[in-house]
């Protein structure tokens, strides 16, 4: 055994992570559920610490069982570059982040476990797509983009498909990240959008897809939300 290789560097590293293209040519299908761990998976090397994972929260053994039941047909030297990035320090095998940082990690575990109160069947593939959305929570575009998903509606179909409950609630077309980060304020009863109304904010375009609502005296207000999250 030649103990003098040279071991890759970091930035080596990184390149050799497939990309989302790579991860869909793997795939059997192109499902919903591929789609989603196919754009978060190949979002790696885009992602700032502490989630320049993988899929943020799963261990080794977790994401080896994602890539063979999702990608089979990924080279190995693929895979082998995937499951090194996941076993860097920080990513520990419990089903979340451990504290690492003031207020993001707790964010994290939060949405992983709203998002798996909310789920239709009881499945691996469900466990990896809390910890995969809530890893794409964690970047700074809207959820789909995070994602590397083809537009919003696939975002749309995958959330009603893997936690119809959790779908039924945005009555309004909310922005999927907004709409999460909403029922998390709910639940932790913290009212901090400054605005009386939605439709009165200056940032309703940044919560909704669609334009507001015309509001009549008659029309109670809408529910305020946290405009400045993102």
């Amino acid at each position: 055994m030649n103990s003098s290789a040279r071991q890759p560097k970091p930035e080596e590293e990184i390149a050799a992570l497939p990309g989302r293209g790579d991860l869909l040519a793997a795939a059997p299908e192109a499902s919903t559920l591929t789609l989603a761990f196919a754009g978060v998976i190949g979002g790696t090397a885009r992602r700032a610490p502490p989630y320049k994972l993988p899929v943020a929260g799963l261990a080794e053994a977790s994401l080896r069982r994602l890539l063979q039941r999702f990608f089979p047909a990924l080279a190995a030297a693929q895979v082998t570059a995937l499951l090194a990035q996941a076993a860097v320090p920080g990513n520990p095998s419990a089903p979340v982040l451990a504290a690492q940082s003031s207020g993001v990690a707790d964010e994290f575990a939060d949405i992983v476990a709203l998002l798996l109160e909310e789920h239709a069947v009881a499945d691996d593939a469900i466990v990896w797509l809390a910890h995969a959305i809530a890893t794409a929570c964690m970047s700074a575009d809207h959820l789909w983009q995070d994602m590397d998903l083809p537009d919003r509606p696939v975002l749309g179909r995958l959330m009603r498909e893997h936690f119809p409950q959790l779908a039924a609630r945005n009555v309004r077309d909310m922005r999927w990240k907004k709409f999460l980060y909403r029922e998390l304020c709910d639940r932790a009863a913290v009212p901090v959008c400054p605005a009386p109304s939605c439709s009165a904010c200056s940032e309703y375009s940044h919560c909704f897809a669609s334009d507001p609502p015309a509001t009549t005296a008659s029309t109670p207000a809408p529910d305020t939300l946290p405009n400045e999250l993102p």
